[in-house]
């Protein structure tokens, strides 16, 4: 083959290589899942507030942050987001909340005891959820409702909060009346229908 004839048949080849990629590029972009965002009200809707627990060395609290109060918004603080919502092969989507809150009111509650331990605002929080729902475009229900771990991909919350201790608090040893900082972190991911829970962070100090 005289060299001609090689730089042709390479040029083809190469012509030929760049076509069958840009077919496949455009067939695995037309198979790409649908994605589309979704206002952040779609979530408080059903869920006015964000809740969380852990067992501490003594005792369990829970954890309740007040986005909506009576289901509107909070006369303290600021809050906002988004949902970012994938189309799964299945027919079902994929959910994901956005959520960042400033100000606040939080309180912590003694399980089993219903008694409030503390009680103040948010300086700072940030949450990131991800579940799946029936359906895209389908309401999205209270989290308490959706099947856990079944149901659910990823449980995380991280934040500071400035406030007060209660009188209640004085039997785990804070003061009561005094001010005090409370930090929480929790991250959970959902894997073959197991719940693993590789950071669980907390934390109560007076100031």
């Amino acid at each position: 083959m005289n060299r001609s004839r090689l730089v042709k048949v390479s040029i083809l080849l190469m012509v030929a290589i760049v076509f069958l990629g840009c077919v496949a590029s455009a067939n695995a972009f037309g198979q790409r899942p649908k994605v589309r965002y979704r206002p952040l009200s779609d979530y408080t809707k059903n869920n006015p507030s964000v809740f969380y627990w852990w067992v501490g060395p003594a005792p369990t609290y829970d954890f309740i942050l007040d986005l909506m109060g009576d289901g509107n918004p909070p006369s303290e603080g600021t809050y906002n987001g988004f949902i970012k919502e994938r189309e799964l092969p299945d027919g079902r989507a994929e959910v994901t909340v956005y959520l960042t809150a400033h100000g606040i009111p939080f309180w912590l509650w003694v399980r089993g005891e219903g008694n409030l331990a503390m009680e103040g605002k948010m300086l700072w929080y940030f949450e990131i959820e991800k579940f799946i729902i029936e359906e895209p475009g389908a309401e999205i229900p209270s989290i308490l409702t959706i099947p856990y771990p079944d149901d659910w991909l990823v449980i995380s919350g991280c934040g500071m909060g400035h406030g007060t201790f209660t009188e209640f608090a004085e039997d785990f040893g804070y003061t009561p009346g005094a001010d005090g900082m409370f930090f929480m972190f929790q991250y959970c991911y959902v894997e073959d229908g197991i719940a693993y829970w590789p950071y669980e962070i907390h934390d109560m100090w007076e100031l």
